[in-house]
This record gives C-alpha cells, structure tokens and sequence, in this order.
C-alpha cells in the first residue's frame, strides 16, 4: 500500500511508535525515525533527503517529549510533505486554523487505517 514511502514517525509514547512502525513497515513503507521531540523530528526532516531517504509523509502526535508539535507542522508544509496527526487532542488551535486539511485521527486509532490515511495523503500531494 505505501510502495516504498518513507514514513516519518513523530511521536513520543513507545507503544504507539512500535504499533505505527510495525503497521507501515506491513504496508511496504520505511520509516524515518521515530522521532520523540520536536527537535529531533526537525533534525530528521533537514536530514533524511541527504542520506537517501525523501520523506514521502509524517504521522505525527500532538505533544512531544520537548513541546507541542507546531514547528514540525510549519516545516512539513514548507517541504509540501503531507502528514496526518494521530493524537487524543487533535491539532493546536491556531494550526488548525492555519491549515484545516490536515487529517487528526483521534486515538486510540487502528494503525492499518492510519496507514490507509497516510497513503491517500501521499497520492493527493502527487496530484492524484
């Protein structure tokens, strides 16, 4: 289903990183990270085009380790990398205004439908 997409996953609580690792990599995805802060995920974004791998999308939990995730959102979207937020509060209020086409899946959610939704991100920022 993901057909080689690198998936970068921003998210800080284990379980729900292993459970979304496990799901994309069934789905023929690769998964860039985890990334548990802020600052890591900013790291992987600046980086992962540099050592092969392009991050084709982001699923990514609304508060981190370190802070809330508005940085990574305003530097996916600078990078026209789709993303989903998979979190219990959804997406900061003033992110939300700013962008309300960004998918929140509201936890708990089935990771294979977190996988269904990253896909279709990934087509409709391709133009499909």
């Amino acid at each position: 289903m993901l057909a080689g997409a690198n998936v970068l996953i921003v998210e800080d609580e284990v379980h729900v990183v292993l459970d979304l690792s496990a799901a994309v990599e069934e789905a023929d995805g690769v998964v860039v990270g985890p990334a548990a802060t802020t600052q890591e995920a900013l790291m992987l974004i600046a980086n992962a085009p540099g050592v092969g791998m392009p991050i084709s999308a982001a699923v990514l939990g609304s508060d981190l380790a370190d802070r809330d995730v508005i940085p990574v959102v305003l530097r996916l979207r600078e990078s026209g990398i789709p993303m989903i937020v998979h979190s219990t509060v959804g997406l900061p209020a003033a992110v939300q205004a700013l962008y309300p086409d960004i998918p929140w899946l509201p936890k708990p959610y089935e990771s294979g439908r977190i996988v269904e939704a990253l896909a279709l991100a990934i087509v409709k920022s391709n133009g499909g």
